[in-house]
């Protein structure tokens, strides 16, 4: 315990003194940008638009970060430093944030890097890869630095490396809930909706990532990775790459556990026993790999990367690469060949290319699109489903409830002054009700039985039941509008209630034993639940069976009585 809170304070005091250095260079450009801002604000003022957002200005570096270069202060990619309690370390990110206005649905797309990873820099930002540069403003990029050999999972036990022992890291509780927390107080990043690339060593794990936080990923993308891991071949394969070029000696047992020993999760970490969640969840998974052929562009970059003596290896460098490339291959087509076996929405892309860097981002410009175009569906997917939600029935403790408390409170209150039993609400106050077991509702005292649950209404008022209203919200249309409700536990009771003079309409359903569903449609916002009806000017629809209670609400000029029979008891 000593050691690790020697450690935390020993990274505190690195951070604390990395701000100190970038705080002075920022200062500047902060005072510059406040400068430029407030002219341009007051211009905007002075003619009626608003000014720039100051809390999303790509060009403005936060707390901790720092431009590594110039050429990633021309791109707007700042490098942020953190201490990670999941990875045990300082962890480097390098980040380009979107140039959304503000208040925009802010995404991510996390790029996780390969075997070859370095703790300072993520190679996907690289300049020559060219990938930053695909992807519009519209979306934030997210590459944190490090992790080779570590698989960007979860450990079980320790990781020996080189011969130090050290805690295994934690890549799945970092992924998806120590970055998506930093980024959402720093950039105002959301905590959902986002996209996760992975490649070669990565590319599985990426996906396993997304299929373990599915609210947090809705979409996965791999390059070239393997995805048939847990049998002998992935047993022996992947200790082997951790030793031959990350010195982590332990893998086959420190981070999934001993295979086939009681506790081992090499299963939930193998992509083809896992990729039917897909389906469930809704996630967005896309999958690309090469023909095993590098393109042009590898072969010059390794030659000048090698030098003359290098010319020598390129051959059985290339030829690596297209057998590591091969072998991704096979992987990816019996993923294929299962998917479309189960029927499983998985995206599959045979692209032209080797095992590089090079090879994955010369198709920079259609892989970009395609993951916007994914992350824009599942946002549009939630708004959709979060529409919908208004328009349920609220339970006791939410606000709208508290606002149709209140309002019967006033509407009690002008009754009894003008002796009435029917008040007219301004329709930019009057949000509807619906009786439920637990419910309080003003009404008339009632009396009438009967399929059309006609009668009248006296003017005396009482209390039908005896707690507040679960009520809902929806927009104002003509078109209909469908609102689920749960029917009360146990009412009794019976009674219908006439309207006074004007454009009235009286609402009847039934409420069975269990949940329903019904549909209302009114010309003007309408909130009401559990009852179908439409409003027209100077008519009445009739339901059946009256029994129950019985609420008013009313919209505008219009006031609208619904009746609901409650359940056998």
């Amino acid at each position: 315990m000593g050691d690790n809170r020697g450690r935390h304070r020993a990274a505190e005091k690195k951070v604390a003194r990395r701000r100190e250095r970038t705080a002075a260079s920022s200062t500047k450009r902060k005072a510059q940008f406040v400068l430029a801002t407030s002219s341009v604000t007051a211009a905007a003022v002075a003619l009626g638009v608003a000014g720039p957002a100051f809390a999303v200005d790509p060009g403005r570096l936060r707390d901790g970060c720092s431009f590594a270069s110039a050429s990633d202060e021309q791109r707007q990619i700042q490098t942020c430093t953190f201490y990670s309690n999941a990875l045990g370390r300082d962890v480097n990110v390098q980040i380009r944030p979107s140039s959304n206005p503000e208040g925009s649905t802010e995404q991510g797309v996390y790029f996780l890097d390969g075997i070859g990873a370095n703790n300072d820099r993520n190679t996907w930002a690289n300049p020559d890869v060219g990938e930053v540069e695909a992807f519009s403003k519209n979306v934030n990029l997210v590459l944190p630095a490090g992790g080779a050999g570590e698989w960007a999972t979860n450990w079980q036990g320790d990781k020996v490396q080189n011969g130090v022992t050290t805690k295994g890291p934690q890549w799945d509780t970092f992924l998806a809930q120590e970055l998506p927390a930093y980024l959402n107080e720093n950039f105002d990043v959301q905590e959902n909706n986002n996209a996760i690339v992975g490649v070669s060593m990565s590319g599985g794990p990426a996906i396993i990532t997304a299929l373990n936080n599915p609210t947090v990923f809705a979409v996965a993308r791999s390059f070239s990775g393997f995805y048939q891991t847990d049998n002998a071949g992935g047993y022996q394969a992947i200790p082997y790459i951790q030793q031959t070029y990350t010195g982590i000696s332990n893998g086959g047992s420190g981070m999934w556990g001993i295979p086939g020993t009681p506790g081992n999760i090499w299963a939930q970490n193998d992509v083809s026993k896992r990729i039917a969640e897909a389906k469930a969840s809704g996630q967005t998974i896309i999958i690309s790999v090469g023909n095993g052929i590098p393109p042009l562009k590898t072969i010059l970059a390794l030659a000048a990367s090698q030098g003359i003596a290098g010319i020598i290896t390129l051959p059985v460098t290339v030829a690596t690469g297209a057998a590591i490339e091969m072998g991704s291959l096979v992987s990816t087509m019996l993923l294929n060949a299962q998917a479309v076996a189960q029927g499983l929405p998985v995206r599959f892309h045979y692209d032209f290319g080797s095992h590089d860097f090079y090879s994955w981002s010369q198709t920079a410009p259609q892989d970009a699109a395609e993951i916007e175009q994914a992350l824009k569906d599942a946002q549009a997917k939630e708004n959709t489903a979060a529409n919908a939600n208004t328009l349920r029935v609220a339970g006791p403790s939410s606000t709208l409830n508290e606002t149709n408390a209140a309002l019967a409170q006033q509407v009690s209150a002008q009754k009894s002054d003008a002796g009435t039993s029917s008040v007219t609400v301004p329709s930019s106050e009057a949000t509807g009700s619906s009786s439920s077991a637990n419910e309080t509702t003003t009404s008339g005292s009632t009396s009438g039985t009967g399929s059309s649950g006609t009668g009248s209404t006296s003017g005396a008022t009482t209390d039908a039941s005896t707690s507040p209203a679960p009520t809902s919200s929806a927009p104002t249309s003509s078109a209909p509008t469908t609102i689920e409700s749960t029917a009360p536990a146990s009412t009794s009771g019976s009674g219908s209630g006439s309207t006074k003079s004007g454009s009235t309409a009286t609402s009847t359903a039934t409420a069975p034993s269990t949940s329903t569903s019904s549909t209302s449609t009114t010309d003007a916002p309408s909130t009401e639940s559990a009852s179908t009806g439409t409003t027209s000017a100077g008519t009445s629809s009739t339901g059946t069976s009256s029994t129950g209670t019985t609420s008013t609400g009313t919209t505008g000029a219009t006031t609208v009585t619904k009746t609901e029979t409650a359940p056998a008891a």
